[in-house]
């Protein structure tokens, strides 16, 4: 049976009421374009130039440019916000961060209506990349793998979310490598896979420490410049107690050791003070057998190649046999011979002439054994 007319009217008239209310809450809703709008009215007039300049963004879709423009074009690193006027250095994707809040590297904007910062947050959870870090099955926790980078559509310098995929691992190491998060911030320092060493073991190396300067390197401008030349030390200064807590403890070595005092001049103990500092946490000291064999022998095979470095240059460009006598703390009297070349000096050897007349005859005799070694053809 049809309805009542009347009750057809109040009907009709109840779903227009209900359409003019929802047209109205809409019409209420500002849109993106209308905040920018009013948020730019409301700054000075140089600001608001400045805002509307398209020379003062850049050419790009990202959001980010709706709300934001560079106060000196010349510093493009620098995005200033037309909602609280605060300039947000290192670039856009830092400004983004300002209006989305949340990020420990900048500050929320405190005037960012909400609906501008949700849309922040959405546009950088969903341009964020991911690096797949592959774990290979029988490397310890402590060394590094190989590891893979997967991109995904992300602008340079987004988050980027570490997400680990095991190879043949253990439930143990998927959970572990599940919970791996890397911030921004370790970009600057992301790891990369260093040649592989004799025993088959990988390790890393950050991109800092491959452009650090060798410890041979530093040492070597530390005598050439003195302390007035700017280093990497300069830059990291601890704290005067933890210096005196280390002092104390290269002193006691050489005190318990009858360590003569003179060898903390020697170049190479400053070299391996130097290598150890680089290192850094963790180093642990060589044992009584690798020191006596595996060392040794290494120390003793670049000890040959060097010498085969400087055998080439002597048959280039020749070299000449040089002596220094002195006498040593047991009253011995020892003559060091040396080969100096173009390519640098070389140690020959060393000769006890304590029981040997010390003249003339003797020392052209030992020069002439010398000779011999090195080649009289290249003896100049």
């Amino acid at each position: 049976m049809p309805p009542p007319p009347q009750n057809e009217a109040v009907a009709n008239e109840a779903g227009a009421t209900g359409s003019s209310a929802a047209e109205t809450a809409s019409s209420a809703t500002p849109d993106g374009q209308s905040i920018v709008e009013k948020a730019i009215a409301e700054l000075p007039p140089n600001l608001a130039e400045m805002a509307k300049d398209p020379k003062r963004k850049a050419k790009s879709r990202d959001p980010g440019w709706k709300y934001g423009f560079w106060p000196d074009p010349l510093k493009k690193e620098m995005v200033q916000c037309i909602f609280c006027k605060k300039v947000v250095p290192a670039g856009i994707k830092r400004f983004k961060q300002h209006l989305a809040g949340g990020y420990g590297d900048t500050i929320k904007c405190p005037k960012a209506p909400e609906l501008i910062s949700k849309e922040m947050s959405i546009y950088l959870k969903k341009n964020a990349r991911s690096v797949i870090v592959q774990v290979d099955e029988g490397e310890g926790e402590g060394e590094g793998g190989g590891e893979q980078e997967q991109e995904q559509g992300a602008e340079e310098g987004e988050a980027v979310e570490q997400v680990a995929v095991p190879s043949s691992g253990t439930r143990l190491k998927q959970a572990k490598a599940a919970k791996l998060k890397v911030s921004q911030a370790a970009i600057t320092s992301f790891m990369v896979s260093g040649p592989v060493k004799p025993q088959t073991q990988k390790y890393s190396k950050s991109i800092s420490s491959m452009l650090c300067d060798t410890p041979e390197e530093v040492v070597a401008k530390r005598h050439k410049y003195g302390t007035s030349q700017p280093t990497l030390e300069h830059c990291t200064k601890k704290s005067k107690e933890a210096k005196e807590i280390v002092d104390d403890h290269v002193a006691d070595f050489f005190y318990e050791n009858a360590i003569a005092f003179n060898v903390i001049n020697s170049r190479s103990f400053e070299i391996m003070v130097e290598s150890i500092g680089q290192y850094g946490p963790g180093y642990r000291a060589p044992t009584f057998r690798e020191i006596r064999e595996e060392l040794l022998e290494r120390a003793v095979q670049r000890t040959t190649e060097l010498r085969k470095k400087h055998e080439e240059a002597w048959k280039e460009y020749g070299c000449t046999i040089m002596s220094d006598g002195w006498t040593d703390t047991s009253r011995r009297h020892l003559i060091n011979f040396l080969a100096n070349s173009p390519a640098g000096t070389f140690f020959l050897g060393s000769v006890d002439a304590s029981s040997e007349v010390a003249d003339a005859q003797m020392l052209a005799d030992l020069l002439e054994k010398q000779i011999d070694k090195v080649g009289k053809e290249y003896v100049v």
